[in-house]
C-alpha cells in the first residue's frame, strides 16, 4: 500500500485547510449581531412566480399580515409566463388589497432570463428604498420585513437571511440540516463582511445598490443566480456593508421538494453556479472537492490498515469534528437544534453527496422549470425594459 503512504498525507492537508476555513466560518458565526435599526425604510417586496398556483396565495396572505406600517411597504408579483392560474389568483388579491401589484414579465424583451428577467422587471417597477425578495412557494414569518429593515443601518447595503425547509421524512430532514450548513457558511462569511453565498428566498438590499452594481445586466448567462452571484457581484463592486438577520423572527419557510426527483434538479441547479464565482470562492469549492474525493478513495484502505495508515480517518474525524461546531453554533442561531441528531448520519453521506453534485452540477445540464440552461450570451446586454 505505497500509494496510500504517498496520498494519505496529502489528504491530511487537504483536510487541515478546509478545517481553517470551516474555524474562520465559525468566528464569523459569533461576530453576527442582531438588528438594531429603528428606521421605518419604505419597503418594496417582490416575488418571481412561475407556475405557482398551489402556493402563491398562501404567500401573499403572510406578506399582508406582516406586523410593519401598512403604508410602508407594497408587495409586486411578477408572473412568469404561467401556464396556470398563478396570475388569476395574483389579480384576485391585489383587487382586495392595493398593496398587492401583478405584473407580466414578457419573453426576448431582455437578455435575462426566467427568474432573473422576472425580478428585474420587479424591481424596476417598484418604488420602495428597501427591496425584499422571496419566492412565491416560501411563507415569511408575521415579523419578517420588521426584523430585516431592522438591520439595514446607514452603511448596511445588503442583508441576507435564512431559508428553513421543512419535511418529515429522514431524507427531507437531511436535506433541512444539509440548507442549514450552508445558510451558516453564508452568515459566518458575513460576519467578516464577504459576500460568499446568499438564498433568494430571504434577500433583502437597498435600491441604491441595485442601481449601483447595474442589477443584474453582468450576470446574463447563468439562468439563475439572482442571490449568490448577486451577493457576490455587491461584494465586488461597492463598499457597502453585509449583515445577516439570523433571528427567528426574520425566517422564512418552504416545503421540501416533493420527491427525490425535484431535490436532484434542486441541486443541480445550485451546484451548477460554482463556475461563474470568483476565483477565491472557486478555489474553496475545488480544494473542499479535492478533500472529499480523496477520502472517498484512501477511507476503506485506511479503515482495512489503520494501524500503519490512519492518517485519512484522522483527517476524517477532524473534518466531522469542525463541521459539527458550525452546525451546533448555526443550530442555537436558527433555532433548530433538534436538527442536530441527524447529523451523525450526514457527516458521512455528505462527502460522496458533495462529490457527486459537483461534478453533475458542473458538467450537466439542467432545466428552470420550463427554460432549459443553455449558454446565453448577448453582445449588448442592457438593463432590461419592459
Amino acid at each position: 500500500m505505497e500509494w496510500l503512504s504517498t496520498i494519505s498525507p496529502i489528504v491530511l492537508g487537504l483536510t487541515l485547510v478546509y478545517c481553517g476555513f470551516l474555524l474562520w466560518i465559525l468566528w464569523g458565526l459569533f461576530r453576527l449581531s442582531e438588528g438594531r435599526s429603528q428606521l421605518l425604510h419604505s419597503v418594496s417586496v417582490v416575488v418571481a412566480a412561475k407556475n405557482e398556483e398551489r402556493s402563491i396565495e398562501s404567500c401573499l396572505r403572510a406578506l399582508l399580515a406582516q406586523d410593519y406600517p401598512p403604508e410602508q411597504y407594497e408587495i409586486v408579483v411578477v408572473d412568469d409566463a404561467s401556464t396556470d392560474a398563478t396570475a388569476d389568483i395574483v389579480q384576485s388579491i391585489a383587487w382586495e388589497n392595493s398593496r398587492v401589484r401583478l405584473l407580466r414579465a414578457q419573453e426576448g424583451r431582455a437578455c435575462l432570463r426566467a427568474k432573473k428577467r422576472a425580478l428585474q422587471m420587479g424591481i424596476e417597477h417598484s418604488a420602495g428604498e428597501i427591496i425584499l425578495l422571496t419566492d412565491a412557494d416560501c411563507l415569511p414569518a408575521p415579523t419578517w420585513i420588521k426584523t430585516m429593515v431592522r438591520h439595514f443601518e446607514p452603511s448596511v447595503g445588503l442583508v441576507a437571511g435564512h431559508v428553513h425547509q421543512g419535511g418529515q421524512l429522514l431524507w427531507q430532514k437531511l436535506r433541512s440540516l444539509e440548507r442549514l450548513s450552508m445558510a451558516a457558511m453564508a452568515a459566518g462569511a458575513i460576519g467578516w463582511n464577504q459576500g460568499l453565498s446568499a438564498n433568494g428566498g430571504n434577500l433583502g438590499y437597498r435600491r441604491e445598490v441595485f442601481r449601483e452594481v447595474a442589477g443584474f445586466k453582468s450576470l446574463s448567462a447563468p439562468l439563475s443566480g439572482d442571490d449568490d452571484l448577486f451577493i457576490q457581484l455587491v461584494s465586488r463592486k461597492t463598499s457597502w456593508e453585509f449583515q445577516y438577520a439570523f433571528e427567528p423572527e426574520a425566517a422564512v419557510s418552504t416545503k421540501p421538494p416533493a420527491n427525490l426527483r425535484q431535490f436532484v434538479a434542486q441541486e443541480r441547479r445550485r451546484t451548477s453556479k460554482g463556475r461563474y464565482y470568483p476565483t477565491w470562492v472557486q478555489a474553496i469549492l475545488i480544494e473542499a472537492f479535492m478533500m472529499n474525493l480523496a477520502l472517498i478513495i484512501t477511507l476503506p484502505f485506511s479503515l482495512c490498515y489503520l494501524t500503519t495508515h490512519p492518517l485519512p480517518w484522522g483527517a476524517f474525524v477532524g473534518k466531522a469534528l469542525c463541521e459539527l461546531l458550525i452546525l451546533i453554533r448555526a443550530s442555537r442561531l436558527f433555532k433548530r437544534k433538534g436538527l442536530l441528531r441527524f447529523s451523525p448520519l450526514a457527516v458521512f453521506l455528505h462527502i460522496p453527496y458533495f462529490v457527486v453534485f459537483s461534478i453533475w452540477g458542473t458538467l450537466g445540464s439542467y432545466r428552470w422549470k420550463a427554460e432549459t440552461a443553455l449558454a446565453h450570451r448577448c453582445g449588448d446586454c442592457q438593463t432590461a425594459s419592459w
